[in-house]
């Protein structure tokens, strides 16, 4: 079965802004390479927000929003994101929400059971860690 599906054929990021109202990007080989903004990228985000795009970086790294943002702008890059989305967020903002109501403020206090086991250890009994959150 042949399917008619609209090609949208991009004349450049200006093409692309237009389209939407938000736009998503990753940060890690789009924007900067972990040291440094990749070759345009600083300049793309101040095109981006001339345009007034509204602009989210997504990103799979395990580190929390804060400390996302706090890179970005060191690496150079203007502040004009709307927000910064990662999994370490996102697995953060779950575990608060679900375990924080099992035990909330001034009731037994929460606790996790992890093992020694790879850590450097011939223990495998498991020791007990205050939740954070």
């Amino acid at each position: 079965m042949i399917m008619n599906v609209p090609v949208f054929v991009s004349g450049g990021l200006r093409d692309i802004a237009k389209r939407y109202d938000v736009v998503l990007l990753d940060q890690f080989g789009v924007l900067h390479d972990g040291d440094k903004a990749l070759p345009g990228a600083i300049e793309s985000i101040e095109e981006l927000h001339k345009l007034g795009t509204k602009m989210v970086i997504v990103s799979n790294s395990s580190k929390r929003k804060a400390d996302t943002r706090e890179r970005y702008l060191r690496l150079g890059f203007p502040d004009y994101m709307m927000d910064f989305t990662t999994s370490g967020e996102m697995c953060w903002q779950h575990i608060k929400d679900t375990y924080a109501a099992l035990h909330p403020p001034g009731s037994v206090e929460a606790t996790s059971v992890a093992t020694d086991v790879g850590a450097g250890t011939d223990s495998s009994e498991p020791r007990r860690k205050k939740a954070l959150w």
